[in-house]
């Protein structure tokens, strides 16, 4: 299963549908992306964009523990399962 992450939770299409992706895990038989909201902050925002949308709407933590935890521990199950 491949995961990245993006500064809001909103499940942005463009975010997981990256075609080449998509491709490649079609191939091998990968899962579908998970997409998971991240952090922007003023203090940790790299590269001009990024900086200007962190003073905006677009600052804060959009990590939830409970789904990163809960996708962490189905993949290790499909691994052990793997075995």
């Amino acid at each position: 299963m491949h995961e990245s992450r993006g500064p809001t939770p909103d499940r942005d299409p463009l975010l997981r549908e990256n075609g080449q992706l998509l491709r490649s895990e079609s191939r091998i038989g990968a899962d579908e992306p998970v997409t998971f909201g991240g952090r922007l902050t003023p203090k940790t925002a790299v590269g001009f964009i990024s900086k200007k949308m962190a003073r905006g709407e677009m600052a804060g933590d959009f990590r939830d523990r409970d789904e990163i935890a809960f996708w962490a521990d189905m993949i290790a199950e499909q691994l052990v399962a793997a075995r």
